[in-house]
């Protein structure tokens, strides 16, 4: 199953870290003393497809890197309300201060692997195949494509580097449809896919050589 590289990880954790404990722990520094130990159970509080399991584990053992740590699931899971998720045990305070940016991780990525598992489940037995974009959280895309994954949809631009995709500004620019199809084709690019809002664009985008369509906010009457 495609995973994030380590690098990216590493990266997201770090800014993410970075943004949650700014200058310290405050709290945890005047509370918490050095000795002190704590264990903690993660679950969660409604039915989902988990994500981000281990990211959250890494974020644990980036600040408390002597706990004893076990993912009790697996990313993909789908699992019922109240099931016991994760186990952390260790120094109190590395804990405390991860424990935040842990959870958002989790709750965030697998609330988009729940989400698009909903409608891959809808269209399930259709020849249809789910996509996703780059709408995402700046910063967060490679994640936000993982949690897509799990949730059972397949992956379709990275970025702008990872195929060709003519939308309606590009058309408006240069005039037509077909234009940009043909400005496109001459600059020696293959697998060109148009962003079309009418069925008139889209014949256009057919006869013009196209090989991909993408309706853009069409209704099933247009």
């Amino acid at each position: 199953m495609f995973y994030p590289d380590q690098d990216s990880v590493r990266h997201i954790i770090d800014v993410a870290l970075a943004e949650d404990i700014g200058k310290g722990d405050l709290t945890s520094e005047a509370i918490v003393n050095e000795s002190d130990t704590l264990k903690l159970v993660m679950t969660n509080r409604e039915d989902l497809v988990v994500a981000g399991i281990k990211i959250a584990e890494q974020i644990f053992q980036r600040l408390a890197p002597d706990s004893k740590i076990e993912c009790l699931v697996d990313d993909a899971d789908k699992l019922s309300e109240g099931t016991i998720m994760m186990t952390i045990e260790g120094t109190a305070g590395g804990i405390l201060t991860a424990e935040r940016t842990a959870l958002n991780m989790v709750q965030f990525l697998s609330g988009i692997a729940t989400e698009t598992r909903r409608y891959v489940e809808a269209i399930a037995g259709t020849q249809a195949i789910l996509l996703d974009t780059r709408k995402t959280v700046p910063g967060l895309r490679i994640l936000s494509k993982y949690a897509s994954k799990i949730g059972g949809a397949t992956n379709h631009r990275m970025c702008l580097d990872d195929g060709i995709l003519i939308k309606d500004n590009h058309i408006a620019l240069v005039g037509s449809v077909s234009k940009a199809v043909k400005i496109a084709q001459r600059s020696g690019l293959l697998n060109i896919e148009v962003e079309c809002d009418s069925l008139q664009q889209v014949r256009e985008a057919l006869d013009a050589g196209a090989n991909k369509i993408l309706l853009d906010n069409m209704c099933i009457q247009d």
